[in-house]
């Protein structure tokens, strides 16, 4: 008896689970095989009466009061009905997720994408990003635009190096942070570039610093360093199609350029990936892959110094 008892909070939980997933009571009831009515006085009554009577009563004093508040729903057969109601409700959320939505990540990302508030649309406008390029030391200059798009979202165009126009979007979180995805090549094929960047507690930033994640050259993931300075807080398209990406050469960094380049530049500021063709690819030679990596890094600190 001391089992069922305990598994009523449960069973009261799995229905809110369901009922939060959009799920009708009549269909849960239908499920459970129990009368829609029963369920209801189960679910807004009995459960609830129940948990909050537990510790001041006890098990089955609570259970007793919690019943007496409906007149359609016997202790006897609620007791014996429980364990089967609380395997069914645990075998019908799997089912129905699968009805509702393929995928909670993918719909949850969809949710977040068109949530706008005051904070994320003080943020539109056009961008200069700074960062290190792929291919050599030199400073990487992308233009972004941050402007409205479709259902509330937030679209994101950048300007590449190349001068290729990459479409995306930018998700707001909470006031704090800001992501910002889109693919690099066309719908035929995905690059997927990662920007996280970190927002101030203060209004109206024009500078914004954070991590972007992509492929390089040779499609190997590399994460570096990424600084966003605010252009113009009108998302105008015609001036940001005025505007283009370009490399700047160390011996060309102006006093501003090179305070850019110092803060985004540097070997602990770069987490890469070498593509060897290892035949086995064990934990020798992940040893090997790091041994090389530092050599590399080590090589590139004298360089820089």
């Amino acid at each position: 008896m001391i089992m069922t008892y305990e598994i009523l909070e449960e069973v009261y939980e799995l229905i809110n689970v369901l009922r939060q997933e959009g799920v009708k009571m009549k269909d849960i009831a239908s499920y459970v095989d129990l009368q829609p009515s029963v369920m209801s006085g189960l679910y807004a009554t009995v459960l609830p009466t129940y948990i909050s009577k537990q510790k001041e009563l006890g098990n089955e004093k609570a259970l007793n009061y919690a019943l007496s508040q409906v007149n359609n729903i016997s202790k006897k057969r609620l007791l014996k009905r429980i364990p089967d109601i609380h395997r069914n409700l645990q075998l019908f959320i799997p089912i129905n997720q699968k009805k509702g939505s393929e995928d909670t990540f993918i719909r949850s990302l969809e949710n977040f994408t068109q949530e706008t508030d005051k904070t994320a649309l003080s943020y539109l406008g056009i961008y200069q990003s700074y960062s290190i390029s792929s291919a050599r030391d030199t400073l990487k200059m992308e233009p972004f635009i941050l402007t409205n798009g479709e259902n509330k979202s937030i679209k994101v165009i950048r300007k590449s190096t190349y001068n290729s126009v990459n479409t995306g979007v930018a998700i707001f979180v909470n006031g704090h942070s800001l992501y910002i995805m889109l693919n690099e090549y066309d719908e035929s094929q995905l690059a997927l570039v990662t920007i996280y960047l970190q927002l101030p507690f203060y209004e109206n930033a024009q500078l914004l610093r954070g991590i972007y994640l992509a492929l390089d050259y040779n499609r190997t993931p590399i994460a570096r360093r990424i600084i966003f300075v605010k252009e113009s807080d009108l998302p105008d398209q015609e001036n940001f199609n005025s505007l283009h990406g370009k490399i700047v050469e160390k011996t060309n960094l102006d006093a501003c350029l090179s305070a850019y380049y110092n803060y985004v530049s540097g070997v602990s500021d770069t987490i890469k990936m070498y593509s060897i063709p290892f035949p086995k690819f064990n934990q020798v030679d992940l040893i090997t892959e790091k041994e090389i990596l530092l050599t590399f890094n080590e090589l590139q600190y004298v360089v820089e110094n």
